[in-house]
Order: C-alpha cells, then structure tokens, then sequence
C-alpha cells in the first residue's frame, strides 16, 4: 500500500471518528451549533482527503475536482473555526467579524472555480499539493488571519475575562493550538518555497481537537444524547455495580440527566425521557436527596 492510500486511511478514520461524536451529539444552543459546523467542515476535510487519496492515480480528473472541494474545505474550516471561537468568547463584534470573514471566503471560493487561486496540483512524495496561481495569496491571507484572529480572541478573552467564559476559551485555546501550529507552518514553509502539505498531522490535530472539547464537561460545549451519556456512565461503573442493582442505576442516571439538559425542569425533564412529570419530580428529589426542581 502506497504512503498516499496510508494517510487516507487516516484522514477516513478521523471523519468516521468525528461523524460518530456529531451523531451522537445535540445541538441545543448556539456553543453547541458552532461546534457542530467545526466538526461538519472536519469530517468533509477528511473524506476529500481520504477520495483524493483512493483516486488520484485511476482518475486523475474526478481527483483535480475532489482536490478543489478540499481547498474549500479548508476556507470552510478556517471560517467556521472562527465563529466557534467568537461564539466561546461571548464576542460581541461576532456579527460584523463574521460577514467580514464570510465574504473573504466567498472570494476564495469564487477565485479557485474561475481558476486563479490554483493552476492544478502535482504529488509531491507522500501528498498531493496544489500549484499556486496568480492569487495564491488571497487564499494564503484569509487562513493566516482567521487562524491570528481566533488566537488573539481566545488569549485576550482568557486574559481579560473570568469564570465560565475564561475557562471555556482556555480550553478550546489548548485544544486548537496544534490545528493553529499545523496551518501556520504549513504556510510559512509553502512561503519559503517548500513543498509543504497538511496531510500528515492535520487529521490527527483536528482529532485531537474534537476529544478535548468532547472530555470538556463544564461548558457543554459537546452535549451527547440522554441515551449515549447514560451507556457511557454504565459502562464506566460496570466493574462497581452489582447485578441486581442495574434497573435502579438506569433509572437514576435518566432522570439525573434529563433533569440536567433541561436545566432541572420537570415538564422538559419528563418530556425527554417520556415519563410523568409527577414521577421525574418524585425521583429525582430521592435520588439528589430534595434537589431544587423548576
């Protein structure tokens, strides 16, 4: 198996890996929907990688075209991490920075279709990279200041503002600085005048991002589906539970967490797990010892 086919394989593991967290996951607010449009613009990244790599030598044609949909791929990348970021720091210039940015990648788009951003593309030992064309630079200076702007959002707002918001910017801050790394580098060596591709460290950056903000708890940044999170808390105290006790875990866990994802309101609560509203009250003031409930 060629390196090529090898690191396709990778890019289809990082989007099956992504695909399955994003299927998993609801979107209840507007934290939650930016990530999904980052993980949405990840997994299309990593399928074009992973076609690119299965075609690019039986098909040479249906290759340039699925290499044109990475390109934009990456602008939608780019874009959309932005946004998350803007939206994790409660900016309050999200608007106009967002149109801003969003016409920056309607001009990208618009100048790889008509054929001046690329000229083609060529391998270049493990990877395919594209020729620059005559305004290479365009697409050069919309990723480099997305990529700037999201890093200095995220370090002021951890600088300059506290709790939940401060914690929630550090944390997606850790978790995109190796995404940030590899794209910087990638154009500055491309700058030089090196063959430089992202193929081999994005898909493990971009993975790594998307387990970080899934392990981040605190700012519901990923909120599962009741029925996931509760699989995933029996099968973390499987080894502590004794058999019999399982009905009564179950039970707990729903309600707990119904009670949780509807800020402790009982009509919500019950409406997401089908029970009684009278019965989720009664539960969850057993099992949290008299709880406030809404």
């Amino acid at each position: 198996m060629e390196q090529m086919q090898i690191l396709g394989l990778v890019a289809l593991v990082a989007g099956v890996a992504k695909t399955a967290i994003l299927f998993f996951s609801e979107t209840q607010n507007k934290l939650t929907s930016a990530f999904a449009l980052v993980c949405l613009s990840m997994i299309l990244q990593n399928t074009f990688e992973f076609l690119v790599a299965i075609t690019y030598h039986s098909d040479p044609y249906l290759a340039t075209w699925l290499l044109h949909s990475e390109m934009l791929s990456i602008v939608f990348l780019a874009y959309c991490l932005l946004i998350f970021s803007l939206t994790v720091a409660e900016n309050e210039y999200i608007r106009p920075i967002t149109l801003l940015f969003g016409f920056g990648a309607l001009m990208c788009t618009y100048l790889l279709l008509t054929g001046q951003l690329v000229l083609g593309y060529e391998q270049a030992g493990y990877s395919v990279i594209s020729i620059p064309g005559p305004f290479y630079v365009v697409l050069n200076s919309f990723v480099s200041l997305a990529v700037f702007s999201m890093l200095v959002i995220l370090i002021y707002t951890s600088l300059t503002k506290s709790g939940e918001v401060r914690s929630r910017s550090l944390q997606v801050l850790i978790a995109i600085a190796p995404v940030c790394l590899t794209a910087l580098t990638v154009q500055i060596l491309r700058f030089k005048g090196f063959n430089s591709s992202t193929a081999v460290f994005m898909p493990i950056a971009t993975t790594f991002f998307v387990a970080m903000m899934v392990l981040y708890q605190s700012g519901r940044i990923v909120i599962f589906k009741i029925k996931w999170t509760v699989i995933w808390k029996l099968a973390v105290s499987m080894r502590d539970v004794k058999l019999s006790e399982w009905v009564g875990l179950v039970e707990e866990l729903l309600v707990k967490e119904a009670m949780r994802e509807s800020d402790n309101n009982q009509t919500e609560a019950a409406k997401l797990i089908g029970s009684n509203q009278t019965t989720v009250g009664r539960k969850f003031k057993k099992y949290e010892g008299g709880g406030e409930i809404n």
